[in-house]
């Protein structure tokens, strides 16, 4: 149940709260998807995983992942979730190395 409340609140703050203080610009575009994926490798590499068990860990696919680290793709509102709970961090952490 708190899960889907940080999602929520997550989509919302993601969706709604920055666009809005982003004066228009893409969002995908003020979001370092390489510096996201750096520290979802690290944090991967800390703990001594492999990207495969970090993948079946999650519940995706070791293609996804592989994206992910180097900066290609950017993770979904639940996988930044998912990725928060299963390393213990805070989403901010991931997605701009604060805690």
């Amino acid at each position: 149940m708190l899960t889907t409340v940080y999602t929520l609140c997550f989509a919302v703050l993601f969706f709604h709260v920055l666009p809005s203080v982003t004066d228009g610009k893409d969002i995908m575009n003020i979001i370092d998807a390489k510096a996201i994926g750096a520290r979802i490798r690290t944090l991967r590499m800390e703990r001594g995983l492999k990207q495969q068990e970090l993948a079946d860990g999650i519940g995706v696919t070791l293609n996804y992942i592989s994206k992910i680290e180097p900066g290609l793709k950017v993770p979904s509102v639940d996988l930044f979730v998912t990725l928060s709970d299963y390393f213990d961090v805070s989403i901010d952490y991931i997605i701009r190395g604060k805690e």
